[in-house]
């Protein structure tokens, strides 16, 4: 569930998306500096979560693997 994950407070549906689509590489920059090492954007319309250190990816794909949801809904 993504609900306990910090992110940005952003437009309706839009999310981030007008800061991604000016600089992606920025964007995943601003977020890991801003929300840490798992952040997630509540607006999106998506369930994602952007994992950034590599301890936080293995735990996440490793230990996490059994209750992660893959594809879209």
């Amino acid at each position: 569930d993504t609900a306990r994950i910090p992110g940005p407070r952003g437009l309706p549906f839009l999310g981030q998306a007008l800061r991604y689509q000016r600089d992606p590489y920025a964007f995943f920059l601003w977020m890991r500096e801003n929300y840490g090492d798992i952040g997630h954007d509540p607006n999106s319309g998506f369930k994602v979560a952007y994992v950034y250190s590599p301890e936080a990816i293995e735990h996440e794909l490793v230990r996490g693997a059994r209750r992660m949801e893959c594809g879209f809904s």
